[in-house]
């Protein structure tokens, strides 16, 4: 581990940990699958390298959503850790890439720019939030708006969509998806914007809530598509957006 992020400490470790981190990212080209589930067809007219990032804490279901919904079939799935904790996740389904990845927690300041130079590349944005974890949720909506949505150099370009997906809402202790949209929306109007933005409760076990929620956001990048988003290319070019996809 050593080499590969120089000594701990030095100058060069923010730099070593983010060309390095991205150049392997980059490096992981999963094999574009002409399956596809109920959930990734949703996405299937997109433009070509249409970025959807997935992200949130961790255990808010980033993976199970990748791997049981969006995914043919888990060897679709391209794995990187690039430190201990530290798990990047890509597939690409069709014309359409995805991107999951974890954040929160005490981290180096390098990792959180690296967290948003991934949110600045995104088209889309699915942020995933437990809703039965009461203890974290404030840790959830500081996380998306401190590097997501105002972040100096990177977050959220503008008119980008966010989808809020409040998962284990099966949950007794579960707060319900108007909660989730009162303290993540109301509290943070601000910092959104004028995005489209939507909070939908998701069981992830079950499937309820997951392809209306998926749906919603598929058409609002279509209806982007044909105005002022264009996938891939608005404000970030081919050339410096491919070093993430």
């Amino acid at each position: 581990m050593a080499s590969f992020f120089g000594t701990i400490g030095s100058e060069r470790t923010r730099d070593t940990f983010i060309e390095k981190t991205t150049n392997l990212f980059a490096s992981l080209n999963p094999f574009a699958s002409r399956t596809s589930t109920p959930a990734s067809r949703l996405f299937a007219r997109a433009n070509p390298s249409t970025l959807v990032l997935l992200i949130g804490l961790d255990e808010s279901g980033k993976s199970t959503l990748l791997r049981e919904y969006l995914s043919p079939g888990p060897e679709g799935v391209q794995t990187l850790t690039p430190r201990a904790h530290i798990f990047l996740e890509k597939l690409r389904v069709g014309p359409t890439i995805y991107q999951a990845y974890d954040i929160g927690g005490c981290r180096p300041t390098y990792f959180m720019e690296f967290e948003e130079e991934l949110f600045k590349r995104a088209d889309a944005v699915i942020y995933l939030v437990d809703a039965a974890d009461r203890d974290r949720i404030m840790e959830a909506r500081e996380e998306l708006m401190m590097h997501g949505l105002t972040a100096n150099n990177g977050g959220m370009r503008q008119g980008v969509p966010l989808l809020v997906l409040a998962t284990k809402i099966d949950l007794e202790n579960a707060r319900r998806p108007d909660q989730i949209e009162t303290y993540f929306l109301d509290n943070i109007t601000t910092s959104i914007g004028d995005r489209p933005t939507k909070v939908a409760g998701v069981n992830l076990k079950t499937g309820k809530g997951v392809l209306d929620a998926l749906s919603w956001l598929s058409d609002t990048l279509l209806n982007k598509s044909s105005s002022q988003l264009s996938f891939g290319t608005e404000k970030v070019g081919l050339s410096e957006k491919s070093e993430l996809v």
